[in-house]
């Protein structure tokens, strides 16, 4: 038996290994109510998801999406927050602003 027959050989019981049929992925929209632009960053192992969203103003505010319930983000006294990541403790990291150059991080401990 050549090189060939044995790498064709291969590749079908390779092929036979591989489900005929695989699993569709499962899409979610992540809207909040009231949005007119939803962004989604990140999630956690519990499936929680941090992003932002934009209201009918302009203005950007950060989201946790807990358990299929919405809570907003807002830095006091920022007038946009953008919440940009979750830990698997719950603990979301942002970044807020009230112009172009003043931009601050935060950590918020929930």
């Amino acid at each position: 038996m050549n090189f060939l027959s044995k790498a064709v050989r291969l590749l079908i019981l390779l092929l036979a290994a591989v489900p005929l049929s695989m699993a569709a992925p499962t899409w979610t929209t992540i809207d909040v109510p009231g949005a007119i632009a939803t962004v989604a960053y990140k999630i956690n192992t519990a499936g929680q998801v941090v992003g932002y969203y934009t209201d009918s103003g302009g203005l950007l505010h950060g989201f946790l999406l807990s358990g299929g319930t919405f809570t907003t983000i807002d830095y006091p006294g920022a007038r946009n927050t953008v919440a940009a990541g979750i830990n698997d403790s719950g603990q979301i990291v942002g970044y807020h602003f009230n112009g172009p150059a003043i931009v601050d991080g935060f950590l918020l401990d929930v």
